[in-house]
Protein backbone atom coordinates (compact mmCIF):
# COMPACT_ATOMS: atom_id res chain seq x y z
CA UNK A 1 0.00 0.00 0.00
CA UNK A 2 3.03 2.52 0.44
CA UNK A 3 4.04 2.23 -3.25
CA UNK A 4 0.22 3.58 -4.52
CA UNK A 5 1.12 7.37 -3.43
CA UNK A 6 4.28 6.69 -5.74
CA UNK A 7 2.07 4.78 -8.43
CA UNK A 8 -0.16 8.29 -8.60
CA UNK A 9 2.39 10.42 -8.70
CA UNK A 10 3.72 8.72 -11.39
CA UNK A 11 0.93 8.24 -13.47
CA UNK A 12 -0.09 12.07 -12.88
CA UNK A 13 3.05 12.68 -14.28
CA UNK A 14 2.68 10.82 -17.61
CA UNK A 15 -0.56 12.38 -18.19
CA UNK A 16 0.65 15.59 -17.73
CA UNK A 17 3.77 14.73 -20.07
CA UNK A 18 0.89 13.01 -22.76
CA UNK A 19 -1.56 16.55 -22.74
CA UNK A 20 1.50 18.97 -23.38
CA UNK A 21 2.58 17.03 -25.85
CA UNK A 22 -0.90 16.45 -27.03
CA UNK A 23 -1.60 20.39 -27.25
CA UNK A 24 1.90 20.66 -29.44
CA UNK A 25 0.90 18.82 -32.08
CA UNK A 26 -2.80 20.06 -32.22
CA UNK A 27 -2.87 22.76 -35.23
CA UNK A 28 -3.73 26.37 -34.10
CA UNK A 29 -6.88 27.50 -36.23
CA UNK A 30 -7.05 31.08 -35.60
CA UNK A 31 -10.83 32.80 -35.78
CA UNK A 32 -12.07 33.45 -38.89
CA UNK A 33 -12.80 37.32 -39.72
CA UNK A 34 -16.03 38.35 -41.38
CA UNK A 35 -14.77 38.68 -45.71
CA UNK A 36 -15.79 42.35 -47.42
CA UNK A 37 -18.94 41.90 -49.56
CA UNK A 38 -19.69 44.09 -52.40
CA UNK A 39 -23.40 43.47 -53.46
CA UNK A 40 -26.36 44.35 -55.44
CA UNK A 41 -29.85 43.26 -54.55
CA UNK A 42 -33.32 42.82 -55.41
CA UNK A 43 -36.62 42.98 -53.02
CA UNK A 44 -39.84 44.45 -52.10
CA UNK A 45 -40.62 47.63 -50.97
CA UNK A 46 -43.70 49.22 -48.90
CA UNK A 47 -44.77 53.05 -48.42
CA UNK A 48 -47.09 54.55 -46.20
CA UNK A 49 -50.29 55.53 -48.83
CA UNK A 50 -53.51 55.47 -47.06
CA UNK A 51 -53.68 59.75 -46.92
CA UNK A 52 -52.15 59.80 -49.97
CA UNK A 53 -54.55 58.12 -51.68
CA UNK A 54 -57.34 59.93 -49.83
CA UNK A 55 -56.21 62.98 -51.83
CA UNK A 56 -55.71 61.38 -55.02
CA UNK A 57 -59.43 59.80 -54.75
CA UNK A 58 -60.59 63.55 -54.30
CA UNK A 59 -58.86 64.78 -57.40
CA UNK A 60 -59.88 62.28 -59.63
CA UNK A 61 -57.23 59.75 -60.01
CA UNK A 62 -56.81 55.86 -59.08
CA UNK A 63 -55.17 55.00 -55.92
CA UNK A 64 -51.32 53.97 -56.21
CA UNK A 65 -50.15 50.75 -54.72
CA UNK A 66 -48.35 50.62 -51.12
CA UNK A 67 -46.07 47.79 -52.59
CA UNK A 68 -43.42 47.83 -54.88
CA UNK A 69 -40.14 46.19 -56.16
CA UNK A 70 -37.00 47.68 -54.99
CA UNK A 71 -33.38 47.28 -56.90
CA UNK A 72 -29.82 48.76 -55.23
CA UNK A 73 -26.52 47.77 -53.94
CA UNK A 74 -24.36 48.22 -51.64
CA UNK A 75 -21.45 46.52 -49.45
CA UNK A 76 -19.59 46.80 -46.04
CA UNK A 77 -16.02 46.11 -45.36
CA UNK A 78 -14.95 44.65 -41.50
CA UNK A 79 -12.86 45.84 -38.73
CA UNK A 80 -12.46 43.40 -36.35
CA UNK A 81 -15.95 41.96 -36.32
CA UNK A 82 -17.74 45.18 -36.45
CA UNK A 83 -18.76 45.86 -40.37
CA UNK A 84 -19.34 49.34 -41.90
CA UNK A 85 -20.93 50.00 -45.27
CA UNK A 86 -23.29 52.27 -47.28
CA UNK A 87 -26.41 51.09 -49.40
CA UNK A 88 -28.39 52.74 -52.00
CA UNK A 89 -31.99 51.60 -53.32
CA UNK A 90 -34.67 52.68 -55.99
CA UNK A 91 -37.86 51.60 -55.64
CA UNK A 92 -40.98 51.56 -57.83
CA UNK A 93 -44.88 51.40 -56.61
CA UNK A 94 -46.13 51.95 -60.31
CA UNK A 95 -48.27 53.70 -62.58
CA UNK A 96 -51.73 54.03 -62.27
CA UNK A 97 -54.42 55.69 -65.08
CA UNK A 98 -58.00 56.79 -65.36
CA UNK A 99 -60.33 56.64 -67.92
CA UNK A 100 -60.56 60.25 -68.35
CA UNK A 101 -56.85 60.76 -68.99
CA UNK A 102 -55.10 61.22 -65.62
CA UNK A 103 -52.07 59.77 -64.38
CA UNK A 104 -50.19 59.09 -61.54
CA UNK A 105 -46.86 57.76 -60.95
CA UNK A 106 -44.88 57.20 -57.46
CA UNK A 107 -41.09 56.43 -57.25
CA UNK A 108 -38.47 55.93 -53.93
CA UNK A 109 -35.20 56.25 -53.87
CA UNK A 110 -32.87 56.52 -50.43
CA UNK A 111 -29.18 55.94 -49.71
CA UNK A 112 -28.10 55.06 -45.80
CA UNK A 113 -25.12 54.29 -44.11
CA UNK A 114 -24.84 51.04 -42.09
CA UNK A 115 -22.87 49.51 -39.46
CA UNK A 116 -23.15 46.01 -38.06
CA UNK A 117 -21.84 42.72 -36.14
CA UNK A 118 -20.85 39.90 -37.78
CA UNK A 119 -22.92 37.32 -35.18
CA UNK A 120 -21.34 34.24 -36.79
CA UNK A 121 -18.62 33.59 -39.20
CA UNK A 122 -17.44 30.92 -41.56
CA UNK A 123 -14.80 29.97 -44.49
CA UNK A 124 -17.97 30.38 -46.41
CA UNK A 125 -20.54 32.28 -44.39
CA UNK A 126 -21.45 35.94 -42.63
CA UNK A 127 -24.43 35.80 -40.15
CA UNK A 128 -24.65 39.34 -39.20
CA UNK A 129 -26.94 41.72 -38.03
CA UNK A 130 -26.85 45.54 -38.93
CA UNK A 131 -28.74 49.20 -38.38
CA UNK A 132 -29.05 51.64 -41.18
CA UNK A 133 -29.54 55.48 -41.24
CA UNK A 134 -29.99 57.23 -44.10
CA UNK A 135 -31.82 59.93 -46.46
CA UNK A 136 -34.39 59.67 -48.73
CA UNK A 137 -36.94 60.85 -51.69
CA UNK A 138 -40.31 60.30 -52.52
CA UNK A 139 -41.25 61.80 -56.47
CA UNK A 140 -44.86 62.16 -57.60
CA UNK A 141 -45.74 62.77 -61.16
CA UNK A 142 -49.21 63.65 -62.21
CA UNK A 143 -50.66 64.61 -65.46
CA UNK A 144 -53.56 65.12 -67.41
CA UNK A 145 -54.23 64.14 -71.26
CA UNK A 146 -55.94 67.66 -71.73
CA UNK A 147 -53.58 69.58 -70.28
CA UNK A 148 -54.73 73.16 -68.63
CA UNK A 149 -53.29 75.54 -66.00
CA UNK A 150 -50.91 74.61 -63.20
CA UNK A 151 -50.39 76.44 -60.24
CA UNK A 152 -48.64 79.14 -59.46
CA UNK A 153 -45.21 79.38 -57.77
CA UNK A 154 -45.47 82.95 -56.30
CA UNK A 155 -47.04 81.13 -53.01
CA UNK A 156 -46.32 78.44 -50.99
CA UNK A 157 -48.63 76.16 -53.56
CA UNK A 158 -51.24 73.62 -51.58
CA UNK A 159 -50.63 69.96 -52.19
CA UNK A 160 -54.77 69.29 -53.67
CA UNK A 161 -54.38 72.31 -55.95
CA UNK A 162 -51.59 70.86 -57.56
CA UNK A 163 -53.11 67.72 -58.06
CA UNK A 164 -56.28 69.44 -59.18
CA UNK A 165 -54.39 71.16 -61.52
CA UNK A 166 -51.18 69.72 -63.07
CA UNK A 167 -51.49 70.40 -66.16
CA UNK A 168 -49.44 67.69 -68.60
CA UNK A 169 -46.84 67.51 -66.34
CA UNK A 170 -46.58 68.14 -62.73
CA UNK A 171 -43.78 67.19 -60.33
CA UNK A 172 -43.80 66.68 -56.72
CA UNK A 173 -40.72 65.65 -54.24
CA UNK A 174 -40.79 64.40 -50.66
CA UNK A 175 -38.07 64.02 -48.50
CA UNK A 176 -37.39 61.70 -44.92
CA UNK A 177 -35.09 60.00 -43.40
CA UNK A 178 -34.76 56.25 -42.97
CA UNK A 179 -33.50 53.71 -40.19
CA UNK A 180 -33.40 49.96 -41.07
CA UNK A 181 -32.11 47.59 -38.67
CA UNK A 182 -32.03 43.87 -39.91
CA UNK A 183 -30.20 40.66 -39.90
CA UNK A 184 -28.67 38.59 -42.84
CA UNK A 185 -26.62 36.12 -43.87
CA UNK A 186 -24.02 36.29 -46.58
CA UNK A 187 -22.29 32.89 -48.20
CA UNK A 188 -19.17 33.23 -50.15
CA UNK A 189 -18.53 30.74 -53.14
CA UNK A 190 -14.77 29.97 -53.93
CA UNK A 191 -13.26 28.21 -56.86
CA UNK A 192 -10.78 26.45 -53.75
CA UNK A 193 -9.69 26.20 -50.42
CA UNK A 194 -6.77 28.31 -51.34
CA UNK A 195 -9.07 30.99 -53.31
CA UNK A 196 -9.49 34.45 -51.34
CA UNK A 197 -12.48 36.19 -53.43
CA UNK A 198 -15.15 34.51 -54.93
CA UNK A 199 -18.70 35.16 -55.65
CA UNK A 200 -21.41 36.23 -52.77
CA UNK A 201 -24.83 35.08 -52.43
CA UNK A 202 -27.00 37.07 -49.26
CA UNK A 203 -30.50 37.53 -48.18
CA UNK A 204 -31.50 40.48 -46.00
CA UNK A 205 -34.64 40.73 -43.97
CA UNK A 206 -35.82 43.73 -41.52
CA UNK A 207 -37.73 46.48 -41.06
CA UNK A 208 -37.96 50.03 -42.58
CA UNK A 209 -38.78 53.28 -40.18
CA UNK A 210 -39.30 56.93 -41.31
CA UNK A 211 -39.64 58.42 -38.26
CA UNK A 212 -40.19 62.22 -39.82
CA UNK A 213 -42.91 63.34 -41.78
CA UNK A 214 -42.26 63.96 -45.25
CA UNK A 215 -41.44 67.12 -46.52
CA UNK A 216 -42.90 67.63 -49.85
CA UNK A 217 -41.43 70.76 -52.83
CA UNK A 218 -42.99 72.03 -55.45
CA UNK A 219 -40.72 73.88 -58.59
CA UNK A 220 -38.73 74.83 -55.50
CA UNK A 221 -41.65 75.76 -53.00
CA UNK A 222 -42.42 74.14 -50.04
CA UNK A 223 -46.03 72.65 -50.60
CA UNK A 224 -48.48 72.86 -47.76
CA UNK A 225 -50.77 70.82 -46.92
CA UNK A 226 -49.20 67.26 -47.87
CA UNK A 227 -49.63 63.85 -46.51
CA UNK A 228 -47.11 61.59 -45.07
CA UNK A 229 -45.75 59.25 -48.09
CA UNK A 230 -42.47 57.49 -46.72
CA UNK A 231 -41.26 54.17 -46.76
CA UNK A 232 -42.15 51.26 -43.80
CA UNK A 233 -42.57 48.01 -43.47
CA UNK A 234 -41.07 44.57 -43.77
CA UNK A 235 -38.51 43.93 -46.44
CA UNK A 236 -36.70 40.94 -47.94
CA UNK A 237 -34.02 41.16 -50.16
CA UNK A 238 -31.69 38.68 -51.94
CA UNK A 239 -28.10 39.87 -53.53
CA UNK A 240 -25.71 38.94 -55.82
CA UNK A 241 -21.97 40.22 -55.16
CA UNK A 242 -17.99 40.00 -54.87
CA UNK A 243 -16.48 39.38 -51.65
CA UNK A 244 -13.14 38.18 -50.15
CA UNK A 245 -11.13 37.22 -46.77
CA UNK A 246 -8.82 37.07 -44.20
CA UNK A 247 -7.45 35.44 -41.23
CA UNK A 248 -8.02 37.61 -37.58
CA UNK A 249 -4.93 39.35 -36.17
Amino acid sequence: MRHCPRFAATGALLAFVALRAGAQDAPVNPPIAPFTNVFISLGNAFSNVDLLNVRFDSARYDAIAGHGFSIGGGGYVPFGRALFGAEYHDADFGYESTGTGRTNKMTSKYWMGTVGYALYTTWRFNFIGFLGAGMGTTTIKVSDRNGGATIGTNVDPLFNDILSNPGFSSTLTGSYSVFQPGVGVDYLMLRSDKSHVGVTFGVRFGTTISPHRTVWTYMGRNVVGAPDAGPVGSFLRLSLGIGGFKLAQ
